[in-house]
């Protein structure tokens, strides 16, 4: 074999245990070495991977030059399957990087004019009007998308357990728990597709548990999925497994102060993220961090922790303000109508950009919360 196949074939197993970072290394030296003897082909196959993985690995510029350079140079027979992987890479970038809607719909349309006379994969089209229809809360036509890509995947391109993990969150998100826990059973089924098939499971468990206020499934579910991220560098994945553990260790009623230097939800935050340049991740950090404030503040007022996420009840504050340092209270009061100030500002822009409110009703319902606090403590 020669020595760009074998470097894209060894990058391509790095990049099936989710080792992003070292699977774009060995594929641009699998670009450099195709380029030396000629082979054009398997140069664009190489970049277009290589974009992939860094994109993956969470540095969504980089990303893109590489894509830039590979579509600039596209050879006129390239493998159809790499030409639809780098059209669908450059709609991944744009979603993550400046998700405007137009702009989106532009590239779908193109992603449909290319695959109208081509043999590409059936099931990903559905999946990617899918991922709109996730970032503007649309999570009925979402489902519906994702219930059809299910049933045409032909076993090229996404991978069909990536389906079932979707729709079970959409499932979550409509309060439809046992048709999460259906699709849950139908992502078992499929046995082990690649690294990503565990920690799916045990991340929808973790939803479900959240959505059931199930407090003592929790912590042992969530250090599962922490140890089933060892090694791995998927950045989004990385971030969302550090959401988890922040917003179980915020729900943890051991009587703790969420501010205490020693908290493991603040030392969690304490963490840089590793999506820095994805919006949507940059969203919900911002609005994890909202979540920390207003739970902070609860715990100064008296009131007992709940999840703010799958905030499927009410908060009790009925015993607000007994025992409670008033002064305390209203510096923390502060803090989280700052935290709400600055986390509606970034759902506007995002809003925005994908021409929805899901962003801003979200982070409203948290200023409600924080507005009842506020009147039960006549701050």
């Amino acid at each position: 074999m020669s020595l760009h196949r074998q470097l894209f074939a060894d990058a391509r197993e790095a990049y099936g245990d989710g080792k992003y970072a070292e699977a774009a290394l060995v594929l641009q030296r699998s670009a450099s070495a195709a380029l030396e003897v000629g082979d054009r082909v398997a140069w664009f196959q190489s970049m277009v991977w290589a974009a992939e993985s860094i994109r993956s690995a969470g540095k969504i510029p980089s990303a893109m030059a590489f894509l830039l350079a590979a579509r600039e140079l596209e050879p006129n027979d390239a493998d159809p399957i790499d030409s639809w992987m780098a059209r669908k890479e450059l709609l991944y970038i744009t979603f993550d990087s400046r998700p405007e809607r137009k702009r989106i719909e532009e590239l779908l349309t193109d992603l449909r004019v290319y695959a109208a006379n081509r043999s590409t994969p059936r099931a990903d089209l559905l999946a990617l009007e899918a991922d709109v229809y996730e970032a503007t809360g649309e999570w009925e036509r979402a489902l519906n998308l994702l219930e059809n890509a299910w049933q045409v995947h032909d076993g090229k391109g996404r991978l069909k357990s990536g389906f079932a993990a979707s729709a079970a969150e959409c499932c979550i998100r409509l309060g439809r728990l046992r048709s999460a826990r259906d699709w849950l059973d139908a992502l078992r089924s499929l046995g082990k597709e690649n690294f990503e098939h565990l920690m799916q499971i045990l991340a929808i468990e973790v939803d479900i548990a959240f959505a059931e206020d199930k407090r003592d499934r929790l912590t042992a579910l969530c250090r599962a999925l922490v140890d089933r991220t060892f090694g791995v560098q998927a950045s989004d994945m990385l971030d969302d497994v550090r959401e988890k553990v922040v917003r179980v260790h915020l729900l943890e009623c051991d009587g703790r102060d969420p501010c205490d230097f020693l908290h493991e939800a603040r030392a969690e935050l304490l963490r840089r993220p590793s999506a820095r340049h994805d919006v949507h991740r940059r969203y919900a950090n911002i609005l994890l961090f909202l979540d920390y404030r207003l739970a902070c503040l609860r715990y100064a007022a008296a009131v007992p922790p709940v999840d703010d996420f799958y905030y499927f009840r009410p908060q009790m504050i009925r015993s607000v303000g007994k025992g409670s340092d008033v002064e305390e209270c209203a510096r923390r009061l502060a803090k989280a109508r700052q935290a709400f100030k600055w986390a509606m500002s970034y759902a506007r822009r995002l809003d925005s950009w994908l021409e929805c409110d899901r962003h801003e009703r979200e982070v409203f319902s948290r200023g409600v919360r924080i507005s009842e606090i506020a009147v039960a403590l006549a701050l």
